[in-house]
This record gives structure tokens, C-alpha cells and sequence, in this order.
């Protein structure tokens, strides 16, 4: 994180804001007049420039920079890299779409959501249209090229009418579904892990109405031991914590947080 002294120019004040709008081709930051910079890239191809770094040979600058992934981004003085002017892998995270694509319309046609087994051989897609969860095989792991359909499918509409979410404990043995009709996590159980033909509700749930009405995804970490719920209501993330007899028992400790709210199960 940059200090304040980064962005104190020589006058003693700080440094201005340089909106360049929006623009193509070579763009100068000028670091010796401003602290900070808002670019957006236009139709075409954009090289930045770091200029005036002798006049200011300690600090950084901001760049807060809207990509266009259609057109090339480049760094035409690249020595400044060394020297702490710009640091090119937190600015620009290149991101390429793969032109691979699934379609999962003859299961259902309003798809929610999706999650992996963890070897990324078996996709899941919770639907809302016939409230089920499907499973599919992928040949190559986590490449949808190679995805097709195992005509396996588990309906969760006894539990909820909005399925939202859905997850799985590390082992596979566990699948955890939230829905937004009854605003609660249910538990279910699979003899054979990450084989929904194999998976039954085990009669638990857990409500997060006390934290939000219109629950919309949850995750673990990674041993198990905690439990995360994002919310529409609220704009939210909350947190849960879960005893070894999991998803059955409700005692909420602690003050509420502004945005992460904890909870033991």
C-alpha cells in the first residue's frame, strides 16, 4: 500500500488527479505533476508511458485503469518496473475467454448456479426452473469441452422452491443446497461421494432469515469448520461456524459486524 508521502508533490500538497479520459494509442503519466490517474481504453490498442520519474524518483502512482479486452495493453518504458513505478501483474490481470461454452438448457433453462467435485471430473448445476441439481462428467478435468450430461439428476423442490446455492464438503459425502423460498441451508448425504444418484436429505437445515431474506450462494474453507452465505438483501457475506454434529443446533454469539456477520452452529 502506497504511503501518503507518495503522493506529496514538491510544493508540499498533494499531488492532483489526472482524469485522460478516454484514449488509445500512447498515453504519458506524468508522476511528477500527478498522484494519481483514471484511463479508460478506447477501440484500440493502448502503450503507457511513465514519464517526469526524475523529478519524483521516490513514490508511486495510482492508475485506475478501465480495460477494453478487445485491443492490446502495453508499457513502453518498461525499465520504470524496477524502480517501483508500476507494478504490471497488480494493474493488469489479462483475462481471455477460451470460446468454450455448455449448454445445460435441456436440463434446465434458468441455471443458478455451479460447483466441482475436486479433481474437476463431475460439474454441478442447481436449476431453478424443476429445482433440481445435475451432475455432468468432464473427460479432461475442469476443461466444458470435454463435459456431457450423466442423466443424473436430484430434485430439492421438498426443501425449497428457489434453490440458490449448492456446495460440498471436501470428502463428497455432504452436499449443502441454499434456498431463497425458505431462506435456509439444508444438509444432504451421498453414500458415495459426489454421486447424486446416491444422495438423500437428511432431514437438516439451517435458517439465515435472521441474517438475510434473499440468501444467494454459499462456500467452506477448506477443512470444513466454516460456512459462508452471500445475501441480496443486505449485500452481505456471513460467516458460520459449524460444530462436528453440523447444520442442527442455533446459538448466535457475539455482536453483529457491519458487513461479516458469525454465527455457531
Amino acid at each position: 500500500m502506497s504511503n501518503l508521502s507518495d503522493f506529496i508533490g514538491s510544493g508540499g500538497g498533494l499531488k492532483p488527479f489526472q482524469d485522460l479520459g478516454t484514449v488509445t494509442g500512447t498515453v504519458d503519466l506524468d508522476v511528477s505533476t500527478y498522484g494519481s490517474f483514471r484511463v479508460v481504453q478506447g477501440d484500440g490498442d493502448i502503450t503507457f508511458n511513465v514519464i517526469g520519474a526524475s523529478a519524483n524518483t521516490a513514490g508511486h502512482a495510482e492508475l485506475f485503469f478501465y480495460r477494453n479486452y478487445d485491443w492490446s495493453v502495453d508499457f513502453g518504458n518498461l525499465d520504470l518496473v524496477g524502480n517501483g513505478y508500476i507494478d504490471i501483474p497488480q494493474i493488469i490481470v489479462e483475462l481471455s475467454y477460451d470460446n468454450v461454452s455448455f449448454s445445460v438448457s435441456s436440463q434446465d433453462t434458468t441455471p443458478i448456479s455451479i460447483t466441482f467435485n475436486n479433481d474437476g471430473s463431475k460439474m454441478y448445476m442447481v436449476g431453478n426452473t424443476n429445482d433440481s441439481v445435475y451432475q455432468y462428467t468432464l473427460t479432461t478435468p475442469f476443461d466444458l469441452s470435454t463435459a456431457s450430461y450423466d442423466t443424473v439428476s436430484f430434485s430439492v423442490s421438498s426443501q425449497d422452491t428457489d434453490p440458490r446455492g449448492i456446495t460440498f464438503n471436501n470428502d463428497g459425502s455432504k452436499m449443502y443446497m441454499v434456498g431463497a423460498t425458505n431462506d435456509s441451508v439444508y444438509q444432504y448425504t451421498l453414500t458415495t461421494p459426489f454421486d447424486l444418484s446416491t444422495a438423500s436429505y437428511d432431514n437438516v437445515s439451517f435458517s439465515v432469515t435472521a441474517q438475510d431474506t434473499t440468501p444467494r450462494g454459499i462456500t467452506f474453507n477448506n477443512d470444513g469448520s466454516k460456512i459462508y452465505m452471500v445475501g441480496y438483501t443486505n449485500d452481505s457475506v456471513y460467516q458460520y461456524t459449524l460444530n462436528p454434529s453440523a447444520l442442527q443446533t442455533t446459538h448466535i454469539h457475539g455482536n453483529y459486524k457491519a458487513v461479516v456477520v458469525e454465527t455457531t452452529i
